[in-house]
């Protein structure tokens, strides 16, 4: 089996020392809020990898989930359409006409936005995988991104 290489959308960031610290122990940290972007941290590692997938498969559509104001759906959100996809969020929260936060970012990036209540949250899988379903009758290709 290939190795998948991920899509390169983060750049390389500096592992700085922590210093001043009460202790002798040194202590290193990852400066992801320096890669440039939106995003940063594990979600954009994830999701590089996650994209390219998606490339490989030659999928067109994202479908992912998560709170109204998730940080995993804005991730995807940019990603997607950085890489020409749509992106699909089930967002758990109730509908607002004042967009805020990831909200907004979802919605500058072109993100259609289905709001699901917590009950529907509950069994969030099954409800994204029989939208997948219907896109798939209307000649979508999509890839479902797990939470």
């Amino acid at each position: 089996m290939a190795m998948l290489k991920p899509v390169k959308m983060t750049i390389k960031t500096p592992i700085e020392e922590l210093k001043g610290l009460k202790t002798k122990t040194q202590i290193f940290i990852k400066r992801d809020d320096k890669n440039g972007l939106l995003i940063s941290g594990n979600k954009a590692r994830k999701m590089e990898y996650l994209i390219a997938d998606a490339i490989n498969k030659k999928c067109d559509t994202i479908i992912t989930c998560g709170p109204l104001q998730s940080n995993h759906c804005r991730t995807a959100a940019v990603f997607a359409k950085h890489f020409g996809f749509e992106c699909h969020l089930f967002l758990r929260g109730k509908p607002s006409k004042n967009f805020t936060g990831n909200l907004l970012i979802d919605k500058l990036f072109d993100a259609k936005i289905t709001y699901i209540t917590a009950s529907q949250y509950q069994v969030r899988d099954e409800i994204i995988v029989e939208y997948a379903q219907k896109l798939r009758k209307i000649h979508y290709k999509p890839y479902i991104i797990p939470e």
